[in-house]
């Protein structure tokens, strides 16, 4: 079981402070499994679509989740994990192949059975959020936005992303910029050239011409052999035999105290594993009495505040989202 709880004073907002806590039963199973670094894994639905995925430590205990759409939406979250305790792998699971192997939508996005190293509990918690569209800010003006996103393939989310765009845009974007583009050319300039000592034949010049349209391989990508191919192809390979011959011949003499070192490092590794599964197994059972003992649900609603955690649950990344959800209002999409 995983309940969902929002401050009540700020439910319609564009930026609300999400707590959430776990069953007895559900922590007990996590325990039984060996789930390493178990993890929140909530999606945000709109009309059926999919807007957002966050992935928050479990032990974090609260998040803020800040929307870019009017309307109500549809928070979907289960406790997933990877096998190895990896956060890293198990991000490269949610936000890669998550999408490219599992059907998701709106009903069961958790398909936790579809060819991935990710594993997660067979429940999980539901809650639906609305947001009032005079929540969010308002947009920048059209004229300033091309200069400000300039180095940003997405829009700003926020007030806070635009502002710190905007900074950079009137400051030293320009010499920046300008540098960049004295740097791009005669990098770019120095490419070609290698390309042309080397013979290369079909080398694309556009690039040096038009440093923003195309890029950097566009100097060699079309290219095709080399004019001295012809000429020094013979001698090349007769030099290429002669070396693999030496280097099969003097490899032999060395495999043999290869194997030997190798016999003794399997040794070696083989107590450290012991050693480390050991630690690994008292590392857990403290994370699950200690650290995870505070997410129990006790049938009482909690409070979404950062001032209502725990002592040490009130870490400086919440106290941060508490003030970005103050000052910094999500643009609307």
């Amino acid at each position: 079981m995983i309940e969902f709880f929002v401050g009540e004073a700020r439910q319609n907002d564009a930026a609300v402070a999400l707590r959430w806590c776990v069953g007895r039963e559900a922590l007990q199973e996590l325990k039984k499994r060996e789930a390493k670094n178990p993890h929140l894994l909530l999606f945000v639905f709109k009309d059926g679509k999919e807007q957002q995925r966050l992935l928050i430590p479990l032990e974090q205990m609260m998040h803020y989740v800040f929307f870019n759409h009017p309307g109500t939406h549809d928070l979907c979250g289960s406790i997933v994990w990877d096998n190895s305790g990896d956060r890293f792998e198990l991000q490269k699971n949610v936000f890669h192949h998550y999408t490219k192997l599992c059907d998701i939508d709106s009903d069961n996005p958790f398909l936790l059975n579809c060819n991935l190293e990710m594993r997660g509990l067979n429940e999980f918690g539901r809650l639906k959020i609305s947001v009032d569209e005079r929540f969010f800010a308002e947009n920048p003006p059209q004229w300033e936005q091309g200069w400000v996103n300039f180095w940003y393939e997405t829009a700003p989310r926020d007030q806070c992303q635009y502002r710190r765009r905007r900074f950079v845009a009137y400051s030293i974007q320009p010499p920046v910029l300008l540098a960049f583009v004295f740097i791009l050319v005669i990098a770019r300039l120095s490419a070609m050239f290698w390309f042309l000592l080397l013979g290369r034949k079909g080398i694309g010049f556009r690039a040096i011409f038009r440093p923003f349209k195309f890029r950097t391989k566009e100097i060699w990508a079309y290219s095709e052999g080399s004019v001295y191919a012809d000429i020094f192809s013979g001698p090349l390979d007769r030099i290429a035999e002669l070396a693999i011959k030496i280097t099969r011949w003097s490899s032999n003499a060395r495999l043999e105290k290869r194997r030997q070192r190798q016999k003794a490092r399997i040794e070696r590794r083989e107590e450290r594993r012991q050693r480390e599964e050991q630690q690994r197994r008292r590392a857990l059972d403290e994370f699950y009495n200690e650290e995870l003992r505070e997410l129990v649900c006790e049938g009482v609603p909690l409070k979404a505040d950062v001032r209502a955690l725990p002592e040490k649950r009130r870490t400086i990344y919440l106290r941060l989202q508490a003030f970005k959800a103050e000052v910094c209002r999500p643009f609307a999409r």
